[in-house]
């Protein structure tokens, strides 16, 4: 689980990552809609909110190696959550984000690094619960996912239609 952060994200152009932001997006959608009510699996659970994540982070990603691309921003910042901060900081207001959505790209970031990197995770009733490393608790449950799922479909279209080709 977790983003590669290695030499294949600095190779990627922002095709590539539209591409896979579209890709990991799809792929929860069937989870979401065909796989989990015929199953119910802690594992499913956190694979659908580790594909959600990775389209958010490839769509933020897409946008800012576009940005660079046109030559109006020249570095990166390094680390996942460095990235989607500098993205929410610099670029939201112009991009007519709402407070849902920049909640949910928050929230979105602190569950997927969580389930990354985290070692206690379970699933209690209807809702997956991840312990981060800092002992933070954080719960997402069935209609959450549903939710962002339909935001991120929003999200990837705010980013393509901000593209400048």
């Amino acid at each position: 689980m977790g983003i590669d952060n290695g030499v294949r994200l600095a190779d990627k152009t922002p095709d590539d990552y539209l591409k896979d932001a579209q890709k990991e997006l799809n792929i929860a959608d069937h989870m979401v809609y065909v796989t989990m009510p015929l199953l119910t699996d802690k594992n499913l659970f956190i694979s659908m909110v580790d594909h959600l994540y990775k389209s958010m982070f490839y769509s933020v990603m897409c946008f800012l190696k576009n940005e660079m691309y046109y030559k109006r921003l020249f570095a990166i910042p390094s680390g996942e959550r460095d990235i989607v901060d500098f993205f929410l900081r610099k670029y939201t207001h112009n991009l007519g984000i709402d407070k849902e959505m920049l909640e949910m790209i928050r929230r979105m970031t602190n569950i997927g690094i969580a389930t990354s990197k985290s070692y206690t995770q379970f699933k209690r009733s209807d809702k997956i619960v991840v312990l981060s490393q800092n002992y933070k608790v954080l719960e997402v449950n069935k209609e959450a996912i549903k939710k962002y799922l339909s935001l991120q479909k929003k999200f990837i279209t705010i980013i393509k239609e901000n593209l400048r080709k």
